[in-house]
């Protein structure tokens, strides 16, 4: 029986991967220091995420 990840399932990882990294990791130090994600990085990001 075979468990690896599918070629679909490695490419939808290596997406989220990548948008965490790009999108949220430049992020990081405001959200932790304010405890808020701006409404406009909200907006942002889940438009880059329907993409």
């Amino acid at each position: 029986m075979d468990f690896g990840l599918s070629e679909e399932q490695k490419l939808i990882v290596e997406t989220t991967r990548a948008l965490v990294e790009n999108e949220l990791y430049p992020h990081e130090r405001e959200v932790e220091r304010t405890g808020v994600l701006r409404r406009e990085l909200i907006e942002e990001l889940k438009a880059k995420a329907i993409d």
